[in-house]
């Protein structure tokens, strides 16, 4: 059998767990196994913005560190925009 093509899984993703709380994290398969989860809450401000609140960032793999937790929490507001099948954040 004869592959000539490669299916990559290279991406940043938002999982919306509830009404209330987000899971951010990434995926590479450029063979640096250092990877990211971004922890906290989001609240729709507006119709087409959201506004983000990190409640922690966990590194693992080759670049593990300690979790930073953030008391209070890192605030970041987005404008949202749906690209096809996607939902691009832009920061303000």
């Amino acid at each position: 059998m004869r592959i000539d093509s490669i299916l990559l899984f290279n991406f940043h993703s938002i999982d919306f767990l509830d009404e209330e709380r987000f899971r951010s994290y990434d995926s590479w398969e450029c063979g640096n196994d250092c990877f990211t989860e971004v922890y906290g809450r989001y609240y729709f401000t507006e119709a087409k913005q959201i506004k983000m609140e990190v409640d922690s960032i966990r590194t693992s793999g080759t670049c593990m560190a300690p979790t930073q937790i953030f008391k209070p929490s890192k605030n970041r507001t987005f404008d949202l925009a749906k690209e096809g099948q996607q939902l691009k954040l832009t920061s303000k």
